[in-house]
């Protein structure tokens, strides 16, 4: 069988191309999205599994693939088709993302669904070069960055670093997937580990959102996924509304608290009195007043309240046993 992303796809059209159709060992790319095989003597390109499409005077004893394109002696081919206009002698990969002739470089990746090698306009195939390792979708010539064969407007080629969880700067400005992060500083930005945030040492930006009244300077960890500056609290990235900062504190199971109110799950405990809250276990939890299942006051005795230590839903008073908060006897 033919197996792809270790699984043996089993049906039909499979036990017929492993039977009939040789795979040509070196085609088997996942930039391609399809694969060459061979037999009786001609070329066939497969996208589906069922499917064989003969590649017309293709030469079989010269054929041969390289990353998402395949030649001959004749041709270079791209998914399945003879590209015209392409200079075959000086072709080349650029990575697997990108091919040059010495006039123009296009762009192969898997997702571009014309069925065509996409020109990539202006660049220069003399000076064309892959930013990052080979699986990268970032190049660049002398003048121009490019992601996914488009250009980045406004980049620097000279000072562009590809960073982690999207982002990228020069020496001018941030960019996140290929577009330009509005107000951040690019020669100071650097990407904060483990939040997907990142900082010009002045401001913070998620994604393409520059996080206002952020202070890069007093950013910090905390806890549990939750991070801290002078002004806000974040977590995952986005900024918790309405909580104080300066008083914010991460306490067990779930819970917070800051000087005005109590949460859970960052839902808040509307009766809870944060100077005297305190966490019972994974789902209960009291003030000076009230005992809490999750985000609500439970009607019992506040004296004799005791939680089950084995089954965190359960707990009793010296009047009843309850259940998630509600008496069952």
């Amino acid at each position: 069988y033919h197996f792809r992303c270790g699984t043996a796809m089993m049906h039909d059209g499979m036990n017929k191309a492993s039977r009939d159709y040789k795979l040509i060992e070196s085609c088997d790319n996942y930039w391609g999205d399809g694969n060459y095989y061979s037999k009786n003597g001609k070329i066939y390109y497969s996208s589906d599994y069922d499917l064989f499409e003969l590649v017309v005077n293709a030469n079989i004893n010269s054929f041969r693939c390289e990353d998402g394109t395949a030649k001959d002696n004749t041709s270079i081919y791209f998914k399945g088709k003879p590209v015209a206009n392409i200079d075959k002698k000086s072709f080349k990969s650029v990575g697997f993302a990108y091919c040059a002739d010495n006039k123009n470089v296009y762009y192969r990746n898997k997702y571009n669904e014309s069925g065509k090698l996409l020109k990539v306009d202006g660049a220069a195939s003399s000076t064309f070069t892959l930013i990052g390792d080979s699986n990268s979708n970032y190049a660049k010539d002398t003048l121009s960055v490019y992601l996914n064969g488009k250009v980045i407007e406004t980049s620097d080629p000279a000072s562009f670093t590809v960073l982690e969880y999207g982002y990228a700067n020069d020496k001018n400005y941030v960019y996140y997937n290929g577009i330009k992060v509005e107000g951040m500083n690019g020669a100071n930005f650097k990407v904060l580990k483990n939040c997907f945030l990142g900082s010009d040492g002045v401001m913070l930006c998620n994604g393409l959102n520059v996080l206002k009244n952020s202070d890069a300077k007093s950013f910090h960890a905390i806890e549990c996924g939750y991070y801290q500056d002078n002004n806000n609290v974040y977590l995952n990235g986005l900024i918790l509304e309405g909580i104080d900062s300066k008083t914010f504190e991460v306490l067990s199971w779930g819970y917070t608290k800051d000087k005005d109110a109590v949460y859970c799950d960052l839902q808040k405990i509307v009766e809870a009195n944060p100077s005297n809250f305190e966490v019972l276990g994974r789902k209960h939890s009291k003030d000076n007043k009230n005992v809490f299942y999750l985000h609500h006051a439970i009607s019992c005795d506040y004296q004799s309240f005791e939680v089950d230590n084995n089954v965190d839903y359960l707990s009793k008073d010296k009047n009843y046993t309850y259940k998630k908060g509600i008496p069952i006897k």
